[in-house]
């Protein structure tokens, strides 16, 4: 019987085993020494630890950072990574976020597609090898994680302990094959001023909270600014498309509202930053006061609309993956003091060099300290590798589509592991609302992509 039909004729198997990891809320706490993580993403390793044991794997538990299930000789040539913690429900869901639900060809829950179905999905398909008897010339390695969404502190433990496997892929994204991912430099910035000055000033400026998310609504307060400025100043400004201003008076204070488009910081261009257009409008106002000079000097580095850092001067780009971005998503200044962080995701050619020193001496011509914080570098693995082109065959085989190599913004799992890339579990194009509401998989596609795993690991260590 060949992988595809054992596991459509194991369907609902398949999906009785993401239902009962997708039933544990394994959102990671601050847990104890004896569970990192929390009570629930504990529970979540044992119970993918017991279905390993079920098919006969041979399991460790690593404290509960971690835990692995091997089949086969060892050492082991392939590692599969996943995680089982998860990022909270949140609100808008349709369905019980905590109780896996099929409808009209899906399932929908928390994790389903980030990253317990893959986990489930990695473990049926090393079942699918052992019960239809396929020879394996190398041992394989499933990995799970208790605390990818909070930073990832559970894979370095785990690595400490033991050494991957010479290749790994993580399905914690897409295909075909994410081979490159660019660096990143997250820049935190302050500046004190005098709060007190005489003429219109900026009293109040605050948007974004979240480094890595291009800010939808940002608020400033002016205050001393005639309604004349007021009118002038929007006119000018209604120039910027896709953005929406409103205003209101409380007594001598204008209080303005920007609203934008939210949008991951790795792709800052999906957006519109509702900061950097309010810099712009604020500046249309006569105003007076350090804050405000502050205010045009962080808007002259980062101009609304400029997400490759050309007026930096920190442009940088190459070929493989594409130009280095820059997101200020965090800017607020009250009090006394200016503080901001922008969100940079760095080409395989950025250095320290070339882009944090110069963003450093920018900043400080202009009397604001920026922090000269460590640089992440860019993760790549060359798409001629035949593990890449192992990958892509086992893709190609089971969707009919020509498999590539993508570069990518994002950061995933394996980020930090030598050759080792990102590599299902969804389609291409695919839009799971991974840590939104209602999250879901197709099933069909769980079947196609528990068979893609299956040819992977056979092509690799037969």
């Amino acid at each position: 019987m060949e992988i595809f039909e054992y596991l459509k004729a194991h369907t609902q198997d398949i999906l009785k085993d993401i239902f009962y990891a997708v039933k544990i809320p394994s959102v990671a706490t601050d847990g104890t020494d004896e569970k990192p993580y929390g009570e629930k993403c504990a529970e979540a390793i044992d119970y993918i630890l017991s279905i390993a044991q079920r098919e006969g794997l041979a399991t460790r538990n690593f404290d509960y950072y971690a835990a692995d299930a091997t089949y086969g000789s060892s050492p082991e040539k392939l590692g599969i990574l996943t995680h089982l913690d998860v990022v909270p429900a949140g609100e808008g869901w349709v369905f019980n976020p905590f109780f896996m639900t099929e409808r009209d060809g899906k399932i929908y829950g928390r994790g389903v597609a980030d990253d317990k179905g893959a986990a489930v999905m990695s473990v049926w398909a090393l079942k699918a090898i052992k019960e239809l008897n396929v020879p394996l010339k190398h041992g394989v390695r499933l990995v799970f994680g208790s605390g990818e969404e909070v930073g990832c502190k559970d894979l370095e433990y785990y690595m400490s302990k033991v050494k991957m496997p010479p290749y790994v892929f993580s399905p914690d994204a897409s295909f075909p094959i994410i081979n490159t991912e660019k660096g990143r430099y997250c820049g935190k910035f302050d500046a004190v001023y005098d709060a007190y000055v005489d003429g219109p000033q900026v009293i109040r400026f605050a948007g974004g909270s979240i480094v890595n998310v291009v800010p939808r609504i940002c608020e400033a307060v002016i205050r001393g600014a005639s309604e004349e400025a007021l009118q002038k100043a929007l006119k000018k400004f209604k120039r910027l498309s896709g953005i929406e201003a409103k205003f209101g008076f409380c007594g001598r204070d204008i209080k303005l509202t920007v609203e934008g488009k939210s949008a991951h910081a790795s792709m800052p261009e999906n957006g519109i930053n509702a900061i950097t257009a309010m810099l712009e409008l604020i500046k249309l106002f006569p105003l007076k006061g350090k804050v405000f000079e502050y205010l045009k000097a962080i808007n002259d580095i980062f101009p609304h609309g400029d997400f490759y850092g050309e007026k930096a001067g920190v442009q940088i780009s190459d070929e493989i993956s594409g130009k280095s971005t820059f997101s200020l998503n965090i800017l607020n200044c009250e009090k006394g003091l200016v503080s901001g962080a922008f969100d940079a995701r760095t080409s395989l050619n950025a250095t320290y060099e070339n882009t944090v020193a110069p963003l450093c001496d920018k900043f400080k011509e202009r009397g604001i300290r920026l922090q000269s914080s460590d640089m992440m570098p860019a993760h790549h693995v060359d798409g001629e590798s035949e593990f890449v082109k192992l990958l892509g065959k086992a893709y190609e085989k089971y969707t009919g589509n020509i498999s590539e190599c993508v570069s990518m913004g994002g950061i995933t799992y394996v980020h930090n592991i030598e050759n080792a890339v990102a590599f299902g579990p969804l389609m291409p194009d695919d839009d799971a609302h991974i840590h939104g509401a209602n999250e879901f998989m197709v099933i069909d596609d769980i079947i196609k992509t528990t068979a893609i795993f299956a040819q992977a690991i056979i092509d690799i260590c037969s």
